[in-house]
C-alpha cells in the first residue's frame, strides 16, 4: 500500500486512461488507481464528483484524475507547474496519435487536446470551487452535481494509448528540475513550456466557428508561435529561417526525408538573390508559415492551403505538423535525451547483437513517424 498522502487536484472527464504518468510528486491517473479509491473511501464529497460524471447517453462515465502528493512544495503547487505537467503528457500522447492516422481509418486514440481539459471545479474546504475568467462560484456539498463530457469529443476506448516516451522522459526531466529540484526558472524550461502551451492549443478541436476553414488557420498561426518560440535564439528575433535551421539538426533515416529538394527560402544577400532547398519537414513547416501569412493578413484562402504543398490528395497540414513539431522537440531536447541514453541499461537482442533498450525504443519510434511522413509524400515506406 502507498503511504504517501495525496489530494485530488483536478478531474480529466473527456478521457478514460488506463496507465498512470506520474512525477516525483504529481501524478495523472485512471480512475481505478489505488490512492483514487483511498480518497474516495474517506471524502464523501471527492466521491460524490468522481462518480457524478455521464455522457450525454447518460452512460456513467469514469474520469481520469490528476493527484497532488500532499507534502508536495508550493512551486509544484502552481497553476505552472500543474498545467505544463499536463500538456507534457498530453502532447506525448498526441503526437503520437497523429502518426498512426491512415487514410479512411480510425484512431482509437486522441487527436485533439481538449480530451485532456481540467473539468472547471474544485473541491474545496467549504464546497465546489469553480473559477473561470467568466464565473467565480461556491456551491454547498450538498448541491446537487452532474458532471459532463465535452459535446464534441467522442468517447474513446477505455484502452492504453501509445506514449512518446523518448520526449515524455526529457520533457519530465526538464519539468523535474524546474518545479522540484532545484525548482530553478531558467530560459531552457521556461521556452519547453511556454511552446507546450502553445502546442496545447494548437491542436485543440477547431471547433468556435463551426470548423470553419478559419478556424482551422487560427490553430496553424498558433502552431508557428509553438515552433518559434522553441528556435528563439534568446536575443535579437525569431523568423522563419531560425526554425527552418532548427529542423536541419534532425537526422533523418529514410532518403526521401532527406534529401534537399524543396524550395524552402528566397532572400537577398549583398545584392545577391540566395534561394535555399531543404528535407521534407523543413517544406512541410514553410507550408504552415505561408498558410499562416494568408490567414492573418486577410489573404484570400481556399482548402488547398490546409494541405501540404497544396495537394488535396495529401494529408492536410493539421495531421502532418504534429510530426515535424515533435521533430523540433526532439532537437531542442537532444541533450537530455541523450542522458536518458546513458542512463538505459544494455539488453540483448537475437542473434548476438548487443542494443540499448532507449535505442531500440527510438528506432520504432522514429520509423512509425518517417512513415507517416512518407504517407503524406505518397510514398511506400517500404522503398528506401
Amino acid at each position: 500500500m502507498n503511504e504517501r498522502k495525496w489530494d485530488i487536484i483536478y478531474v480529466l472527464p473527456n478521457i478514460s486512461l488506463q496507465q498512470t504518468f506520474e512525477t516525483s510528486c504529481v501524478a495523472l491517473v485512471p480512475f481505478q488507481d489505488e490512492r483514487v479509491r483511498q480518497i474516495e473511501a474517506t471524502s464523501a464529497e471527492c466521491s460524490k464528483v468522481l462518480n457524478s460524471f455521464f455522457d450525454h447517453s447518460k452512460r456513467k462515465v469514469e474520469p481520469s484524475v490528476l493527484l497532488i502528493a500532499k507534502d508536495a512544495s508550493p512551486t509544484v503547487m502552481s497553476e505552472e507547474a500543474l498545467v505544463s505537467f499536463r500538456n507534457a503528457v498530453s502532447m506525448a500522447i498526441i503526437i503520437k496519435s497523429w502518426a498512426s492516422v491512415v487514410p479512411k481509418g480510425n484512431v482509437m486514440s486522441p487527436l485533439f487536446s481538449d480530451f485532456f481539459d481540467f473539468y472547471p471545479i474544485a473541491i474545496g474546504h467549504q464546497g465546489f470551487v469553480t473559477s473561470t475568467p467568466a464565473v467565480n462560484a461556491l456551491y454547498s456539498t450538498d448541491s446537487p452535481f452532474i458532471g459532463t463530457v465535452s459535446p464534441y469529443l467522442p468517447r474513446l476506448l477505455t484502452i492504453k494509448h501509445d506514449v512518446d516516451d523518448i520526449i515524455l522522459k526529457a520533457m519530465l526531466k526538464v519539468w523535474e528540475h524546474r518545479f522540484v529540484q532545484p525548482a530553478t526558472d531558467t530560459r531552457f524550461s521556461r521556452v519547453l513550456f511556454r511552446s507546450l502551451e502553445m502546442a496545447y492549443h494548437a491542436t485543440s478541436t477547431p471547433i468556435k466557428n463551426e470548423s470553419s476553414l478559419f478556424d482551422y488557420g487560427v490553430n496553424l498561426a498558433l502552431w508557428v508561435s509553438a515552433f518559434e518560440i522553441l528556435a528563439h535564439p534568446g536575443k535579437g528575433r525569431v523568423d522563419l529561417g531560425k526554425v527552418i535551421s532548427q529542423l536541419s539538426n534532425f537526422q533523418w533515416k529514410h532518403k526521401s526525408l532527406t534529401m534537399r529538394r524543396y524550395r524552402v527560402m528566397t532572400y537577398r544577400k549583398k545584392g545577391k538573390i540566395i534561394r535555399e532547398n531543404g528535407n521534407f519537414s523543413q517544406v512541410v513547416y514553410k507550408n504552415l508559415y505561408d498558410a499562416r501569412n494568408s490567414f492573418l493578413h486577410g489573404n484570400a484562402v481556399n482548402n488547398k492551403v490546409l494541405h501540404v504543398r497544396g495537394d488535396k490528395k495529401s494529408l492536410p497540414l493539421y495531421a502532418v505538423i504534429p510530426i515535424i513539431y515533435r521533430t523540433a522537440l526532439h532537437v531542442f531536447l537532444d541533450r537530455y535525451i541523450k542522458k536518458c541514453e546513458r542512463q538505459c541499461t544494455k539488453i540483448c537482442m537475437p542473434p548476438t547483437k548487443k542494443i540499448c533498450r532507449f535505442d531500440y525504443g527510438l528506432f520504432i519510434a522514429e520509423r512509425q513517424y518517417e512513415d507517416c511522413l512518407l504517407r503524406a509524400l505518397g510514398l511506400d515506406s517500404n522503398i528506401t
